[in-house]
């Protein structure tokens, strides 16, 4: 009796340890399969984000196609456009099986993809874009728009969307042109990268301090150390600074004590004063440092605080690569930021040609499908160098306004970029 008690507890012994082992692996992989699922939603996620930002940039050079004068400028934006729709197709395609109803938005980029892709055939070949390509190109921006908000939708809810591609008759119908059987924050504001110059007598830790506190200003800094030394995009001495609204960051060249960037405590801000007030903030913090004539050109404005992109002047002619970025808190009317690495790579005397072209013969070169608002001379970064160029302010059909950069000397159309408002400012694309 006592050896079949025994046994029986033994039974019971193994069949929980069993049961343990049963529940804890069960419980694992349910675990498991909760992390799994977590992340193939945060791929999900990223692929929608991924392509609805392509399909904003995508909407935005459709958008500068009837703003473009000259064949190279439409072919430069129509590979863009296949391969911002290819871009999609990927993402998107890259999704769970199953998971969400996107043949209709697969197709549709597809269809974009194809679509530039002849007109750029079309073009190289010395053909044009019709009135019926251009009415074809509309209804493919406005379903861009269309696409993009459901995609986005998506990403927060992670819901299936519901899209279909704009009808187009026949569904093996071509573009008009005759092919072969089978791509902000103020214009220039993301240049070419480049060193920064080097100049001037080299400076100790303790004298790049006294720099760092003289920018921030001297009635403002507490205490201000040198933290350590930084080689990237310049020799630098890195400095922290104690100040009565909070800690600051600045990093002080090495060569001549120019100050690269200077970074506040951040937050955000009441905004309390007007924007012409702090803009005009930055413009005398900028002049009592020596910057120079500069002129602001576009600003940003965020959880209150503004920032504003200035560039240099030569005379009347705006250097756009001769960038300073500069942020005040609305609040407070502190400057809180300054990024000046552009400024730095860029600034120097330059021989400027006279302009063959006259402002004139400039705006005559800009597309018939745009109204010439206004014209002035600047210096935009180019790959590689810099030219001369026309800055011509254009409205286009629509009312949206376009900035066309046709080249001083020879009357290229060297860019051109499209004025968008946001909530936090204006932004070009």
């Amino acid at each position: 009796m006592k050896r079949r008690t025994s046994r029986t507890w033994i039974a019971i012994v193994v069949l929980s340890v069993l049961l343990y082992a049963a529940t804890a692996r069960a419980v694992q992989q349910s675990v498991r399969a909760g992390q799994l699922a977590s992340a193939a939603d945060a791929s999900s996620r990223r692929a929608l984000y991924e392509s609805a930002e392509l399909l904003g940039g995508l909407q935005g050079n459709l958008a500068k196609l009837p703003a473009c004068a000259s064949a190279a400028q439409k072919q430069g934006l129509l590979a863009d456009i296949a391969r911002q729709a290819f871009g999609v197709q990927e993402n998107l395609a890259a999704l769970p099986a199953g998971a969400r109803s996107l043949e209709g938005a697969i197709k549709f980029a597809n269809q974009v993809e194809d679509y530039a892709a002849a007109l750029l055939v079309s073009l190289a070949g010395g053909g044009s874009i019709g009135a019926e390509d251009q009415e074809q190109l509309d209804t493919l921006s406005r379903s861009c728009a269309d696409l993009q908000a459901q995609l986005l939708g998506s990403a927060e809810s992670l819901e299936p969307i519901s899209f279909a591609p704009p009808a187009r008759g026949n569904e093996t119908q071509e573009p008009s042109v005759q092919y072969p059987t089978l791509i902000y924050d103020g214009p220039f504001s993301d240049g070419a990268e480049a060193p920064v110059l080097p100049g001037g007598e080299p400076i100790d830790a303790r004298q790049a301090e006294e720099i760092a506190r003289a920018y921030i200003g001297a009635e403002r800094v507490r205490a201000v150390s040198c933290t350590g030394e930084t080689a990237l995009p310049a020799p630098c001495w890195e400095c922290e600074a104690e100040c009565a609204d909070g800690r600051y960051s600045l990093s002080v060249c090495k060569e001549g004590g120019r100050v690269l960037y200077m970074l506040g405590p951040g937050g955000s801000a009441q905004e309390r004063l007007p924007a012409q007030q702090c803009a005009d903030i930055a413009a005398l913090f900028l002049e009592e440092r020596g910057y120079g004539p500069m002129q602001p050109t576009y600003s940003s404005r965020e959880e209150g605080y503004l920032t504003v992109s200035f560039a240099a002047l030569a005379g009347e002619t705006l250097l756009y690569p001769d960038l300073v970025k500069v942020e005040v808190n609305m609040d407070s009317g502190l400057v809180t930021g300054v990024e000046a690495r552009a400024y730095l790579a860029n600034h120097r005397e330059r021989d400027l040609p006279e302009p063959v072209l006259s402002r004139e013969e400039a705006a005559s070169r800009v597309s018939s499908a745009l109204t010439v608002d206004g014209t002035r001379l600047c210096v935009i970064p180019t790959s590689p160098g810099e030219c001369l160029a026309w800055e011509v302010t254009s409205i286009g059909p629509d009312g949206g306004v376009f900035l066309v950069y046709i080249d001083a000397q020879n009357g290229l159309e060297r860019e051109v970029l499209r004025l968008v408002e946001t909530d936090v400012g204006t932004e070009t694309e």
